[in-house]
């Protein structure tokens, strides 16, 4: 999705399958609040970073002269920036991954995202951003795999009762097992993968 395409999305609303769009909603919707617009306070760009644990260096002192309009505008638009990124990613920068298109089957036609898969000491995490799969049903749940040639293993269930990413984990290497699938579970029925095959993705090459 091109960058224009996201753009044209936060000034309109309109459009379909824009990747993030649920993100870019927020976005509009701080964009969009009279308060955002106000005349910040002197201390403030400080006092955010201060609470992101950034490293805060003084602001020089200005001289009581009229700032320029234009100024004005960037410095607001410059903490308007930085509150975005606190609300949407919690102070923290999102490392990079590899990302991986997922789309659903004839059993979820609608569904579609993205699973960003990164590397750690502690495993690959997968981050699951799903657009168009309905919660599950009470009394089943659903279930993301590595998979390969007729095997796989778990990583991690999940109910999608909100539109929040799911964080998932794998103590596998993708690059062994590279095809993503999410399965819909019944609880009670054991750990093997059910038949119902809801969203499936793989891995790029290379």
């Amino acid at each position: 999705m091109s960058t224009d395409d996201r753009s044209s999305y936060l000034e309109t609303g309109a459009g379909d399958g824009i990747e993030g769009a649920d993100r870019i909603d927020r976005i509009r919707t701080v964009l969009g609040r009279e308060e955002t617009w106000a005349e910040p306070p002197a201390d403030l760009l400080e006092d955010i970073l201060r609470e992101t644990g950034r490293n805060v260096t003084p602001l020089p002192t200005r001289s009581p002269r009229r700032s320029h309009p234009g100024m004005r505008v960037a410095a607001i638009l410059a903490l308007v920036l930085v509150g975005l990124i606190l609300i949407l990613g919690n102070g923290e920068v999102e490392e990079e991954g590899t990302m991986v298109a997922m789309e659903g089957t004839v059993l979820a036609p609608a569904a579609r995202g993205q699973a960003m898969v990164r590397e750690t000491p502690s495993g690959w995490y997968i981050r699951l951003e799903v657009r168009g799969l309905p919660p599950a049903p009470e009394g089943s749940y659903y279930e993301g795999w590595l998979w390969r040639e007729g095997e796989g293993v778990s990583i991690g269930t999940f109910h999608m009762r909100s539109t929040e990413p799911v964080a998932l984990w794998a103590g596998v290497s993708p690059s062994d097992y590279p095809v993503v699938h999410i399965t819909l579970q019944d609880e009670g029925e054991g750990p093997a993968p059910s038949d119902r095959l809801m969203m499936s993705g793989t891995m790029p090459d290379g």
